[in-house]
């Protein structure tokens, strides 16, 4: 009973309280203070830094805070470290004093400056570099970084890729940051070529980041969290072109003005290059045909694409387009040439993002290495032929040929991209089209003059490889013959013989005859009565068959495979006999006049020959005789 009667109690003097405590105001001039501060920082380089307040405690090194506290790998160590010495003038970061409040780097977003015209005068001398050791042996209170700034010119930038270096030139060297005194350093000769920071010219390349294993920028504390916002996702982008000067890089002081160097002498005004705008308006036509392939282009916003831990690189879309390929490749178009080769192959290596420079190509060349680059269902490259009717094609000779996805196959939607300035028939045009193919050109086709032709469909032939298939081939070309007749054969001594063979025609002075089966000596008679007798079996393809008939009668002709036009971004391609018949010409079309027929040659196709192909094979001096 007691115990529900102090539980009552406090229910009652809980909220009387809370009350009295959410009403009673702070006492005048109270301050939030907060244990760390975030500090954002902009270089002249166009980076943006940011660092957080914090207290050295007994011990530590800046190296320590870096890798358990913010999560910074041991590569980009020695990067934050020269980061942390900008920040921080005259702080030790291997021996800083306990309870010193110092500025930590833990996030370093690289930005990409406009590039920088060419300089025309010449800059001023530089001062005679320190004398670059092949070999050194470590002094007392030295490091690897004092070593590579003072006797090989090394900045924060390029410090990465030197201590790489270093390691891979002295297997013996385990740790970079701990050197022994009298230690002996092997330097490679790739850094004795480096000339000394303070004498680089003005108008040197921007170093650029390295590519790391990509990963989230940390998270150093809840208070560091809620004061710096995240940077938005990045979206699909597009294409564009340029070719401009890398960009320059200006050294950061960070503790006091650099000196003021001497004025340059005046020069003749420079031209300014290409604005990333203007050149992406050369591209206009490919970033319209790649919208057509299923592919996105994203040209608004910023995109920030983290390459290691801590760091990233702000790119605007404006001036870095991406395309994003239907299956999900994508691209960044540097239009300003404004990205150093270690900035690609840094976001090349953590994403996957090839990035193009527009301007070092033509923009059909140009075309050709995005489409490398993006991911489609099926992407080739050259002629391809394209299957009509039965044993008849079309030769494409396009560029490309794209299907964008799977379905693109199989219901209307591969493209095939020509080349500028090709040649095409308009009735090959309509006959691919209706076939399914979406055509393409950056520069637009040129169609040729249509053929015409007084063809309104082609001759038909229902010839069998039968006998009396070639009994009717026989009539056609002029030749009388007749299946079966009652033949009576004199021989010499006076016998005479009734045969019936299946065929008999005279053509010229000779007389043919196809021998029956029985009687056995059926053949041997026909010959001995001066016929010429020849085999004719009842299976075969009727165009060999009939071949091999126009042989036996001496008619001119021969194989043949067209193409037509000869030349040209689409043929029409068959293949059949060129029969040269001016007889058979007539027999075959009495509606045209001798003229029409022209010179009377005769294509003879077991093809299906498409109307569209009509006044091709006309304009070629070909009546065309198709065998059903």
């Amino acid at each position: 009973m007691k115990r529900r009667a102090l539980f009552a109690l406090l229910a009652l003097l809980v909220p009387a309280v809370w009350a009295n405590a959410a009403e009673k105001p702070p006492p005048e001039g109270a301050r939030i203070k907060f244990k760390k501060t975030l500090h954002i920082q902009n270089t002249p380089r166009g980076e943006k830094i940011f660092a957080e307040t914090r207290t050295v405690d007994k011990g530590e090194s800046i190296k320590a805070i870096l890798r358990d506290d913010y999560g910074i790998g041991q590569g980009d160590i020695p990067f934050f470290t020269e980061v942390f010495r900008d920040l921080n003038p005259g702080v030790d970061p291997e021996r800083p004093p306990a309870g010193q409040l110092v500025r930590v780097p833990f996030k370093v977003e690289a930005g990409v400056s406009p590039p920088a015209l060419p300089a025309v005068a010449p800059p001023p001398p530089a001062p005679a570099p320190k004398q670059k050791k092949a070999s050194h042996t470590v002094k007392k209170g030295e490091t690897l970084w004092t070593i590579l700034t003072r006797d090989f010119g090394i900045d924060k930038y390029q410090v990465k890729e030197a201590l790489q270096k270093v390691k891979n030139a002295n297997p013996s060297l385990k740790d970079v940051n701990l050197l022994l005194v009298g230690q002996v350093l092997v330097f490679p000769e790739e850094l004795l070529a480096v000339k000394p920071a303070e004498a680089v010219p003005a108008a040197a390349p921007a170093p650029a980041i390295a590519a790391v294993p990509a990963a989230p920028a940390p998270a150093p504390s809840p208070s560091a969290k809620q004061a710096k916002p995240e940077p938005p996702a990045a979206a699909p982008v597009a294409v564009s072109p340029v070719e401009a000067a890398p960009p320059k890089a200006a050294k950061e002081e960070a503790s006091e003005a650099p000196a003021q160097a001497p004025p340059a002498p005046a020069t003749a005004a420079q031209t300014p290059p290409p604005a990333p705008e203007a050149q992406i308006e050369r591209y206009l036509p490919v970033l319209g045909l790649l919208e057509k392939l299923g592919c996105s282009i994203d040209r608004e916003g910023e995109r920030y694409i983290p390459v290691s831990r801590g760091r990233s690189i702000r790119l605007e879309a404006k001036d870095f387009p991406v395309i994003s390929g239907p299956d999900g490749g994508k691209v960044i178009i540097d239009a300003g040439a404004k990205l150093s080769a270690q900035m690609a192959e840094a976001i090349k290596g953590a994403w996957g993002y090839e990035v193009l420079l527009p301007g070092a190509y033509a923009p059909e060349d140009f075309l050709g290495a995005v489409l490398k680059q993006l991911k489609f269902h099926e992407l080739s490259e050259g002629a391809r032929s394209v299957s009509l009717a039965d044993k008849t094609s079309l030769r494409v000779r396009a560029k490309w040929a794209v299907a964008p996805s799977p379905e693109a196959k199989w219901e209307g939607g591969m493209h095939l991209i020509f080349s500028e300035g090709a040649s095409i028939d308009p009735g090959l045009v309509r006959l691919v089209k209706s076939r399914g193919y979406v055509l393409h050109s950056l520069g637009g086709v040129r169609e040729s003059e249509e053929a015409r032709s007084p063809l309104t469909h082609a001759a038909t032939v229902s010839f069998a490889p039968s006998v009396e298939g070639a009994a009717e081939l026989l009539s056609m070309i002029g030749v009388a013959n007749r299946l079966k007749p009652a033949v009576t054969c004199r021989l010499d001594n006076g016998v005479s013989y009734t045969i019936r063979p299946k065929l008999v025609f005279e053509y010229g002075a000779m007389k043919y005859a196809v021998a029956p089966e029985k009687p056995a000596n059926a053949e041997s008679i026909l010959l001995r009565s001066g016929y010429f007798t020849f085999a004719w079996p009842e299976a075969g393809d009727p165009l060999k068959k009939a071949e091999d008939l126009f042989s036996l009668l001496g008619v001119v002709h021969r194989q043949v495979a067209l193409s037509l036009p000869s030349e040209g971004a689409l043929s029409f391609e068959a293949e059949g006999l060129e029969i040269d018949q001016p007889s058979l010409a007539l027999a075959l079309y009495p509606e045209l006049s001798g003229e029409e027929r022209g010179q009377g040659r005769i294509f003879m196709t077991r093809a299906k020959i498409p109307a569209e192909a009509l006044p091709l094979l006309y304009r070629a001096g070909y009546l065309p005789w198709v065998v059903e």
